[in-house]
């Protein structure tokens, strides 16, 4: 059962730093997470602080259990040298949080590597219920509930209203709380938060959502106002932003996603004649060419594929903006992953060695011919060749021709038979009548002419 619940600038929305950001003296980068205790379903939270010299990417980011990399949802959000990253942890183990190689200025440049331990596990606990029996006895049982809060998405950027899912994935009915009211959610109920951007202050903002008797959660809200005061990015290239700033996908082979990418146009004029285009078949991109001041809007990514493999390519945005002289091109990297259909991603090995250590090659844009497996460092290798896929592969129209001809002459012949078995010869006798008549009548006609 899903509900809607309409939020109000009361939800306990924060404008004020949390605690859980917080930043060293010497700006070397750290990774805070809101809570170190996570049950299987509920969503991570957490943040990554620092004076950055390079975008940390999502290929920077890696989910490792037992040094093997598994396939985890997360997703990153940038405002204001932070880095906001939330995750569902959908399965109980112990996993390891890596982000490679982050780039950053102390004085001179350094990079550092953070690694944080992760324990997944139900959190139960134990409470007393009332059962009454056949007789209308009542006593007290002692039974185990979990309190377990998937939030969807962990961390907004937006120009709009603001729509949150909160899914209760324990085995009990829980109480949520936002400051100002309680909302009840039945085992796998989802209920959405909606909050008007009427609501909401140029910025960053947290939206604090509590568990009673259980964790609090702080969703963090970057609202940019295309009317007033504009949130600090990370670059100033262009009065269009653009979010997300990359894509990365993994699907199944015959599978259809679909995902919306946002334009803003922060300036004060219209920005029209705009081209998009991709090097990418397997993405269709629907219309869009201009854009007016001060408004978002969004256009659809399909991406699909029948052929499992990896695809990496690019978005090219080209306009002309009204104060510069050289046309404006923004890129938008894409990289998209199709697994074998009955392929579950949780499931999913990594090989230690290197694609080359390996003998495969990374086959972009090509197909396996193969078996695929996943690196260490994330690498979709082929073990066998990369091959172009053939358009029409499967299907031969020339023998298709030389079937129907050679039915056309095999019902021929059979009609021709067919023909032939209907028409018996003349028995002697009746060929001697035959001619003795002809004669007979020849001679007739002879004399009659005289």
């Amino acid at each position: 059962m899903k509900k809607t619940v309409i939020a109000c600038l009361l939800l306990f929305l924060t404008i004020t730093g949390m605690s859980f950001i917080t930043l060293s003296s010497a700006q070397e980068p750290q990774l805070v997470l809101q809570n170190e205790q996570v049950q299987p379903g509920e969503t991570l939270l957490g943040s990554i602080s620092g004076s950055f010299e390079k975008k940390i990417s999502l290929n920077d980011i890696g989910f490792y259990e037992r040094r093997r990399k598994v396939f985890v949802d997360y997703d990153l959000v940038f405002y204001n040298n932070t880095y906001f990253l939330y995750a569902y942890m959908n399965r109980v183990g112990n996993f390891t949080l890596k982000i490679s190689e982050i780039l950053y200025r102390d004085g001179i440049l350094k990079s550092k590597t953070i690694e944080k331990e992760l324990e997944v596990k139900p959190a139960p606990e134990i409470i007393e219920v009332e059962v009454v029996d056949e007789f209308g006895n009542t006593t007290l049982e002692e039974k185990e509930i979990t309190r377990i809060l998937s939030i969807k998405p962990g961390a907004v950027y937006t120009s709009s209203d603001v729509e949150i899912s909160l899914t209760n994935k324990g085995n009990s009915a829980i109480n949520i709380s936002d400051g100002t009211a309680n909302l009840e959610l039945d085992v796998q109920e989802t209920q959405k938060l909606l909050l008007s951007k009427l609501d909401l202050q140029p910025g960053l903002a947290y939206l604090d959502i509590s568990v009673v008797d259980g964790k609090t959660f702080s969703i963090p809200i970057i609202y940019i106002s295309l009317t007033g005061e504009q949130p600090q990015l990370l670059e100033q290239v262009s009065e269009l932003k653009i979010h997300p700033s990359e894509i990365i996908i993994d699907t199944k082979a015959d599978q259809q996603v679909v995902q919306e990418l946002e334009f803003f146009n922060t300036g004060d004029l219209d920005i029209s004649d705009i081209i998009i285009s991709t090097n990418l078949s397997i993405l269709e991109i629907s219309d869009f060419s201009e854009i007016a001041s001060n408004t978002s809007e969004k256009i659809i990514l399909t991406f699909f594929s029948s052929e499992q493999g990896f695809f990496i390519g690019a978005i090219l945005i080209e306009f002309q903006e009204q104060n510069k002289t050289n046309k404006t091109v923004l890129t938008i990297p894409i990289q998209f992953y199709v697994f074998p259909q009955g392929t579950e991603q949780e499931d999913i090995e990594v090989k230690e060695e290197s694609c080359s250590d390996l003998g495969g090659s990374i086959c972009e844009n090509q197909v396996c011919s193969g078996e695929y497996v996943f690196t260490y460092s994330g690498e979709y290798c082929c073990i066998g060749s990369c091959e172009d896929k053939k358009e029409g592969e499967g299907f031969n129209y020339r023998a298709l021709i030389g079937i129907l001809i050679l039915l056309g002459i095999g019902v021929g012949a059979y009609f021709a038979w067919k023909s032939m078995k209907k028409t018996t010869p003349d028995k002697p006798e009746d060929l001697l009548s035959k001619k003795s008549k002809l004669y007979e009548k020849r001679v007739s006609g002879g004399l009659a002419r005289t």
